[in-house]
């Protein structure tokens, strides 16, 4: 007959390993699936945060063209180019009513503008030559 150790039948230990390690492997899942939302909300939001950005510049680009063909209009009738958004206007412009496009300078043979978003600061500019990043004056 093999040994066993004596029972002591006062005292039983009753041991749950299986349901701790199942509330730990619990918390733990929870814990993952929450980062795995978190980041996936975070990725969410630069990816549209870009998409208004472009749509932003989308906007800014087409508003600046619209002001450039009435530049051009403007300077046929006129012989120079303006630096007066009334002038723009008459000549064909319709201003937008969510961005700030400036005509920044005028003369005879080139302009100025720039765009930006409502109370900031240009983040376009657009010459004769075509639009740039780069500042004009």
């Amino acid at each position: 007959m093999a040994w066993s150790p004596p029972v002591d039948h006062h005292e039983v230990v009753v041991h749950r390993p299986a349901v701790r390690t199942a509330a730990v492997v619990t918390v733990v899942l929870v814990g993952l699936l929450v980062l795995v939302g978190a980041s996936l909300a975070g990725v969410a939001a630069l990816v549209f945060g870009r998409q208004d950005a472009r749509a932003d510049e989308a906007t800014m680009l087409a508003a600046l063209r619209t002001a450039a063909v009435a530049q051009e209009t403007y300077r046929a009738e006129h012989g120079r180019y303006t630096d007066a958004r009334a002038a723009l206007t008459t000549a064909g412009w319709a201003p937008e009513e969510d961005l700030d496009l400036r005509l920044l300078s005028a003369s005879g043979s080139t302009f100025c503008m720039a765009a930006g978003p409502l109370a900031g600061d240009p983040v376009m500019w657009f010459t004769p030559a075509g639009v740039t990043d780069e500042p004009c004056s």
